[in-house]
């Protein structure tokens, strides 16, 4: 079997692997979304199920081809598909490390304190309607003395929209006071999932002009009562 060949059979099980891990993942980050707060021995086994079940699935896609080839007489061409998968897999790995190191991170209330700060609601609260938004921008963060206040829900849909409002001269470069009363129906309902309360407040700098790069906002992670 030529070297091309190995290769190629090499890069398919990288690939493989890498959607099973991709999947794998994205189950998991979403556990408690999908299956609600799993407590207890029950849980214990179902992480290691999967744990268990993901090695085989691992061992199958990286090792079940380089095996019939030992089985098979041809032991040195087992061995260069092995290291090509795991070389294949090195390399999408710093791929993916490449992409977290300079992508950029979401920016949170801590994030932008020589902006803007919020003193009500603090991150993580537990909010109810009316809505009280306190905290202070500088005048830039400001036009016409107010910025847009959005309210969403897990899922990213809009809860409710208003603006917050300067209080005092917003024609500068210092901080001003803002504050803001939101109203809305909290879409979380008695009985649904724990992950439903959570929601993010976002208060977005107001841009009147057509350059998306001055556009920046503060995402405050709350819970819906």
């Amino acid at each position: 079997m030529t070297n091309s060949k190995i290769i190629k059979y090499g890069l398919v099980q990288a690939i493989l692997a890498t959607a099973y891990i991709a999947l794998a993942a994205s189950i998991i980050s979403r556990g408690e979304e999908l299956f609600g707060r799993m407590e207890g021995t029950l849980s214990a086994v179902a992480f290691l199920l999967t744990f268990v079940l993901s090695v085989a699935i691992m061992g199958i896609i990286i090792f079940a081809k380089p095996t019939l080839w030992c089985l098979n007489g041809t032991k040195k061409e087992a061995i260069k598909l092995v290291f090509s998968t795991i070389i294949f897999m090195v390399i999408i790995t710093g791929i993916i490390f490449m992409i977290l190191v300079y992508k950029k991170p979401a920016q949170t209330a801590a994030e932008l304190p020589d902006l803007i700060k919020t003193t009500k609601p603090l991150p993580e609260s537990v909010i109810t309607s009316p809505l009280t938004i306190k905290g202070e921008a500088k005048g830039t963060w400001f036009f016409e003395a107010d910025f847009p206040v959005i309210l969403t829900d897990w899922d990213g849909k809009i809860v409710a929209e208003h603006f917050a409002n300067a209080n005092g001269e917003w024609m500068t470069t210092d901080f001003v006071p803002f504050k803001s009363i939101l109203e809305f129906e909290s879409p979380y309902k008695g009985g649904d999932p724990d992950f439903m309360k959570r929601g993010t407040l976002i208060l977005q700098k107001n841009n009147p002009s057509d350059f998306r790069e001055l556009d920046n906002a503060l995402e405050i992670p709350v819970f819906f009562e």
